[in-house]
C-alpha cells in the first residue's frame, strides 16, 4: 500500500452521486468526464527538452467481473480469485463525489480523496457556471492533494512542497501554463505563470520557465532580468564546485546553516546561470532589443526604459574589466564611460551598437567561465542534463561572436590585432578559469605560440580548438551523447561568415572556408541524429530546422537544405530562413490576433442578426450589445498601440475569450485561440524560390507593408469616435435591429479581410484595403 501511495498508483473513481432535484442529469457522463480530466492532468515535471513530458495513467476505472450464480464452477472460480486478489493492492487512492445545486444558482461538485486504508482528505467543494467547469476545478484540487504524497513531488517545480499542502489554484495555473506552452500560446502561458507567482513567489523553476518564454517572444532584456532574479533568490552563488568529502553536498549550505536537503537549489541556479551566459553571448539580440529597429511607444517604451536602468545597475561592476579588455586589445587607453555603452535611451550610430554588442559578448564569456568552475565536479546536472560539452560550446562560441563583432567595429582588423580570447582575461585576474585548465592553456601557448583568433576562421583552426585539451569537446567514443555532436555542429555554424543569401561580396577564399565549415557542421548533425530515437528527433525538429540561433547561417546553406530534406522530408521543400525570423513571426502573430478577433466578432453579430430578425429583443439588451461593441473597438485600438507589450496582448486575449463565452449559446460556441506561428506557417516562405536572388528584397517589402497596414489602422482607430453609433430611436423595429447587426458584422468582417493575405501568384495584398475599416453604420 505504501508503494502504491508513493508511486503513485491508479485512482479509483466511484460514480458521482446525484443530490439535485433534476431527474434528467446524466451522472454517468459527468463521471466519465471527471475520469478523463484526471487522465489529462500531467503531474510530472516540465520536460527539459522540446516536447511534452510522458503522460501517466493517473486515473483508472476498476470494474469487478459479473458473477453467474447459476454456474457453480464460475462462482467458485470468482471466489477463489477474490481470495487470491486480497493480497494484491491495485490502488491506494479512491475519490468519492456528489453533484449539487448551490444557493446562488451555480453548479457544484463535492469530492473527497480516500487514502487507503485509514485516512481521507477534507471534503473539496467546487462551484461554477456549468458542471464541466466545476469538475475541472475538482480534478485540479484532487491532483494537488495527491501530489505531495507521491515521489513526483521531488521533481521540478514542486520540490519545495514536499509534505506540504499544494494550493489547488497554484496547481491549476501551472498546469494551464504548461498546456498553453505546448500549444504555443505564449502570452497566455506567461500570464498563468505570473498568476502562479502570487502563490509561490520564490519558486526558481517557475521563473526559469518565464525566462524561456520571454526568449521565445523576443523579450531578451526581460529574460536577462528574470535569470538574474533566479540567481539572486539562491541561498548562495559562490564556490559551487566545493563539495563535502563524504556526503557529496555543497559546503556552502552547511556553512550557512541551511538544511542539506535544500541542495535542490543548485539545479535551477546553475540552469539560470547557463541561460544567462547563452543570452549574453548573443549580444546582437540584446543590442537589438535595447535599440529595436521598429518604433516602440506607450507602455512598452516605459518598460524598456526601466529594464535598461536595471541592466545598467547590474553590470556596472563588470565595466572596469571591459575597459581593461579594450586597452589590452587596442593598445591604447580610451576613457569610455558606461553611459556610452549602456545608455538610458536607444542607441543611434552603428558603431555604438557594435560596441554594446561586444560588451555583452565579453560578459557572456566571463559568465561562461564562471559557470565552468561551478560545473567542475559534477558530470551532468540532474533533471536538466546539461553536459560539459554545452559549457565548452559557450567557451568557444562567445569569443567567435566577439571576434566577428570586433572585426565589424574596426572595419576589418589586421592579422596582428587578433582576438586574445583566453590570455585577455589576465586583466581581470582569471576569476573563473580552473587552475588545471589554465595550466593546460599555458602549456599549449608555450608550444604553439600565443592563442589568437582572427576573422574569418579556418575550418582546421576551429577543429583544433574544438578538440584541444580540457578546453575542447573531447567526444567520447565509448558512450557518445547526441548533444556533444550537436554542440560541435553549432560551433562550426557560428564560425561561418554571416552574409545574406545571394550576396556576391564574399571572396573565393572565404567561400571555400564557409563550405568546409558547412560540410563539417552537417557531418556533426548527422552523427548527432544517429544517436537519437525517432520520437526525440521529431520533438526537436523545429528547433534544429528553424529556431536555433546558432544555426541561422547554416540554414541558408545548400548543404543543410540537402541534409534536412533527406532526414526531415516535407510536402514543401526546406527553404532558407532570413536572419530576422523572430521579428517576422511576432509581426505575423499580431496580425493573426487582429484578424482572429475580428472574424469572431463578425460571426457573433451575424448570429445576432439572425436571432433578432423575429423580434423579442429588449431595449436594455440592445444597449448592452452596443456598449460591448464600443469596448471591443477600444480594445483593438489599445492592442494596436501597445502591440509589443505582452501584458496588453494577454488582456486582449482574455477579453475576447470572455466575449466569445458570453455571446455563445448551447448550439453555438465561439472559441478564441491564436497560437504563436512559426515561420514555416507564414506565406512569406513561398517567396524563397531556388535561384531567386531578390527574395530578401521581397520579404523586406512584405514586412514593410504589414507594418504600414498596422500604422494606418492605428490612425483610423484614433478617430473611431466619429463613426461610432449615435443615438438610437426609442422603439426600433426587429428589421432595423437585424439590419444594424448585419452592418456591424460587415464592419468587423472588413477589419478581418484587411489583415488576411491569401497567397495568389506571389501577391500578398489583403482582400480589403485598410481605409475601408470603420465606416459608420447607416441610420435607421
Amino acid at each position: 500500500m505504501a508503494l502504491k501511495i508513493n508511486a503513485p498508483g491508479p485512482i479509483s473513481v466511484t460514480p458521482l452521486r446525484d443530490e439535485t432535484v433534476r431527474h434528467s442529469l446524466s451522472t454517468d457522463r459527468l463521471t466519465t468526464y471527471f475520469r478523463e480530466r484526471l487522465n489529462e492532468v500531467n503531474i510530472q515535471a516540465p520536460a527539459p527538452i522540446p516536447g511534452g513530458a510522458q503522460q501517466i495513467d493517473f486515473a483508472e476505472v476498476l470494474r469487478s467481473p459479473t458473477v453467474d450464480t447459476r454456474n457453480v464452477g464460475a462462482s467458485l472460480a470468482i471466489n477463489i480469485g477474490k481470495l487470491l486478489a486480497a493480497g494484491n493492492i491495485s490502488y491506494a487512492y479512491q475519490v468519492n463525489g456528489a453533484l449539487f445545486n448551490s444557493e446562488d444558482g451555480k453548479r457544484g461538485v463535492t469530492v473527497q480523496v480516500m487514502v487507503l486504508p485509514k485516512w481521507a482528505s477534507q471534503p473539496i467543494t467546487c462551484t461554477d457556471e456549468t458542471w464541466e467547469l466545476a469538475i475541472d476545478k475538482a480534478a485540479y484540487d484532487v491532483c494537488a492533494f495527491i501530489l505531495p504524497l507521491t515521489k513526483l513531488v521531488d521533481k521540478p517545480p514542486w520540490q519545495a512542497w514536499r509534505r506540504l499542502a499544494i494550493p489547488g489554484p497554484l496547481f491549476k495555473v501551472v498546469q494551464q501554463a504548461q498546456q498553453c506552452k505546448v500549444e504555443r500560446r505564449f502570452d497566455e502561458a506567461l500570464g498563468h505563470y505570473y498568476e502562479a507567482f502570487n502563490l509561490d513567489p520564490r519558486n526558481p523553476y517557475l521563473r526559469l520557465e518565464v525566462g524561456l518564454l520571454q526568449e521565445q517572444l523576443g523579450l531578451y532584456l526581460d529574460a536577462l532580468i528574470t535569470y538574474e532574479g533566479v540567481i539572486d533568490l539562491a541561498p548562495s552563488n559562490a564556490d559551487l564546485k566545493i563539495y563535502h568529502a563524504f556526503r557529496r553536498k555543497p559546503v556552502y549550505f552547511r556553512s550557512k546553516g541551511i538544511c542539506i536537503r535544500r541542495g535542490w537549489w543548485r539545479v535551477p541556479l546553475l540552469m539560470a546561470r547557463y541561460r544567462q551566459a547563452i543570452l549574453l553571448g548573443m549580444g546582437e539580440r540584446l543590442s537589438g532589443d535595447w535599440s529595436p529597429p521598429y518604433e516602440i511607444s506607450g507602455t512598452r517604451a516605459k518598460e524598456c526604459a526601466d529594464l535598461r536602468g536595471q541592466i545598467k545597475e547590474i553590470f556596472t561592476s563588470d565595466f572596469r574589466g571591459f575597459q581593461l579588455y579594450l586597452c589590452d586589445h587596442e593598445g591604447k587607453s580610451k576613457d569610455r564611460e558606461i553611459d556610452g555603452v549602456l545608455p538610458n535611451s536607444p542607441l543611434g550610430e552603428n558603431g555604438e551598437r557594435l560596441l554594446q554588442q561586444e560588451f555583452f559578448q565579453f560578459l557572456g564569456q566571463v559568465k561562461a567561465q564562471q559557470l565552468s568552475r561551478a560545473y567542475f565536479f559534477p558530470r551532468i546536472i540532474p533533471e536538466r542534463k546539461i553536459p560539459r560539452a554545452a559549457l565548452r560550446l559557450l567557451l568557444l562560441c562567445n569569443p567567435v561572436r566577439r571576434c566577428w563583432t570586433r572585426n565589424l567595429r574596426l572595419g576589418g582588423a589586421a592579422d596582428s590585432h587578433g582576438l586574445k580570447y583566453l590570455a585577455a582575461y589576465r586583466v581581470i585576474k582569471r576569476p573563473a578559469i580552473a587552475n588545471a585548465i589554465w595550466q593546460a592553456i599555458r602549456t599549449f601557448e608555450f608550444e604553439h605560440g600565443p592563442v589568437r583568433m582572427h576573422w574569418p576562421i579556418d575550418a582546421q583552426e576551429v577543429s583544433r580548438r574544438v578538440l584541444f585539451g580540457r578546453h575542447g569537446m573531447r567526444l567520447s567514443r565509448l558512450s557518445p551523447h547526441w548533444q556533444d555532436f550537436y554542440d560541435v555542429a553549432c560551433i562550426y555554424a557560428v564560425c561561418m561568415t554571416p552574409t545574406k543569401q545571394g550576396s556576391s561580396d564574399n571572396h573565393s577564399s572565404t567561400a571555400e572556408m564557409d563550405k568546409a565549415l558547412a560540410d563539417r557542421a552537417v557531418e556533426s548533425l548527422e552523427a548527432s541524429l544517429r544517436l537519437q530515437d525517432s520520437g526525440f528527433a521529431s520533438s526537436i525538429r523545429s528547433w534544429v530546422t528553424e529556431d536555433d540561433p546558432d544555426l541561422v547561417v547554416l540554414h541558408r546553406r545548400p548543404e543543410f537544405s540537402r541534409w534536412a530534406k533527406r532526414h526531415f522530408p516535407t510536402t514543401c521543400p526546406n527553404q532558407p530562413r532570413p536572419d530576422n525570423v523572430q521579428e517576422i513571426e511576432l509581426l505575423h502573430y499580431e496580425q493573426l490576433l487582429i484578424e482572429g478577433s475580428a472574424s469572431m466578432a463578425a460571426a457573433v453579430w451575424d448570429y445576432r442578426s439572425a436571432r433578432t430578425s423575429n423580434g423579442g429583443l429588449s431595449q436594455k439588451k440592445l444597449h448592452e450589445w452596443l456598449r460591448k461593441e464600443k469596448e471591443g473597438w477600444d480594445l483593438v485600438a489599445e492592442l494596436v498601440e501597445n502591440r509589443r507589450h505582452w501584458q496588453t496582448r494577454y488582456k486582449f486575449i482574455n477579453a475576447m475569450c470572455k466575449f466569445g463565452h458570453d455571446s455563445s449559446s448551447n448550439d453555438v460556441a465561439y472559441e478564441f485561440t491564436v497560437p504563436y506561428p512559426s515561420f514555416s506557417d507564414d506565406t512569406l516562405i513561398d517567396l524563397y524560390d531556388d535561384g531567386d536572388r531578390d527574395c530578401s528584397t521581397k520579404v523586406t517589402n512584405a514586412i514593410n507593408e504589414r507594418e504600414q497596414r498596422i500604422k494606418e489602422l492605428a490612425k483610423i482607430l484614433a478617430s473611431r469616435r466619429k463613426w461610432c453609433i449615435g443615438s438610437l430611436p426609442s422603439s426600433p423595429s426587429a428589421d432595423d435591429i437585424s439590419k444594424l447587426c448585419t452592418q456591424l458584422a460587415n464592419r468587423w468582417e472588413a477589419l478581418a479581410k484587411a489583415f488576411h493575405e491569401p497567397m495568389d501568384h506571389g501577391d500578398f495584398r489583403p482582400l480589403v484595403p485598410v481605409w475601408k475599416v470603420g465606416r459608420k453604420p447607416d441610420a435607421f
